[in-house]
């Protein structure tokens, strides 16, 4: 008896050792697997922002947010380097913000658009595959984020395998890693919209609602922790809202002002987007009511960037680009990525 209690703990042993180095292998000693999936773009994003010198402007949220900015647009509306942060809700919108904070500076502009509902819609799946070897990504995972990663490992390790083994997912053009420029901005051509003519209202993903409970407390909160981490690092917290189709919108007139008067009061970081400026026409949608096609990702660029420049100079902040070879006229040491803040006196 003692004999077999002895050679059945050696064989679990044994078995942990060995899953165990299976494990490490496939995480380790296997290249790269994901790296032209549309979900890497989020680990490039993460990388860029890490390089990204300051001052500059971070737009943060869901799959909205590529599809509806035009990076090198905003750019020269605003005057400043921008960055996307932000591929699909999957990977939840307290993750996203939590990975900005690695290179948040004196200066920067941070701005979330906030999604209709703001449920944990953390999943490992997405963002397994997104981070991949990119380890550094894994130290902003909450408590609850960790442990749907712990539970969902063994999955991601054999889709690793699989993709490993060319069994792979399918990938259209529009949801490729080569949508994406080499700083994760989406660049990829959207033409006319491809929705159907008539929206089926009875499905939760042709319809936009807007609803003061969907935003928890414990979500309020966290976004005003945010807004303090900003501040303290000199950074501006903003709060925008996403595009969306305005044949799906279902919520009252009288549904969105109450919402957009009780987050005013209850957040700290202001608001600079009115949600029905939010609502766009059919021609300026693409695959997807909160996606945009090229066409409304200039418009929606367009009005962000005048949202955020009405804000920056009521706050007397003015930023403006300049040649980096070029001597500035006030004797200022120009800023290592080109770009300076002038104050108006």
């Amino acid at each position: 008896m003692k004999k077999f209690i002895c050679k059945s703990i050696l064989f679990c042993f044994l078995m942990v050792a060995l899953i165990g180095c299976t494990a490490a292998f496939i995480t380790f000693g296997l290249p790269i697997q994901f790296h032209n999936t549309y979900q890497h773009a989020l680990s490039v994003q993460y990388d860029s922002l890490r390089r990204m010198r300051s001052p500059k402007v971070v737009i943060m949220g869901d799959s909205a947010v590529p599809f509806s900015l035009n990076a090198s647009l905003m750019e020269k509306k605003i005057g400043m380097p921008v960055q996307t942060l932000g591929i699909h809700s999957g990977t939840g919108l307290e993750y996203i913000l939590n990975l900005s904070k690695a290179n948040i500076q004196k200066g920067d502009i941070m701005v979330v658009e906030l999604e209709p509902s703001t449920e944990d819609s953390f999943s490992p799946g997405i963002v397994l595959t997104a981070c991949e070897n990119n380890f550094s990504m894994y130290r902003y995972f909450s408590s609850s984020d960790w442990r749907k990663v712990a539970l969902y490992y063994p999955s991601y390790l054999i889709k690793k395998l699989k993709y490993c083994m060319n069994i792979r997912d399918g990938q259209t053009p529009a949801y490729n890693g080569n949508s994406f420029d080499r700083n994760g901005n989406y660049d990829y051509y959207r033409g006319s919209c491809t929705l159907p003519r008539h929206l089926s209202l009875n499905k939760a993903n042709e319809k936009t609602t807007f609803n003061r409970k969907e935003y928890s407390g414990q979500f309020l909160s966290f976004l005003n922790d945010y807004n303090r981490y900003c501040r303290e690092r000199g950074a501006t917290f903003l709060i925008s809202f996403p595009p969306y189709l305005n044949e799906s919108l279902q919520s009252s007139a009288h549904d969105i002002d109450d919402l957009q008067r009780s987050l005013s009061q209850q957040l700290d970081a202001p608001i600079i987007t009115k949600i029905a400026d939010r609502k766009y026409p059919r021609r300026y949608i693409y695959n997807n009511i909160a996606h945009c096609n090229s066409a409304g990702a200039d418009a929606a660029t367009k009005q962000l960037a005048r949202e955020i420049t009405i804000y920056l100079r009521k706050h007397n902040q003015e930023r403006k680009p300049f040649r980096q070879n070029a001597a500035p006229a006030n004797g200022r040491k120009p800023l290592g990525n080109g770009w300076q803040i002038t104050f108006p006196v």
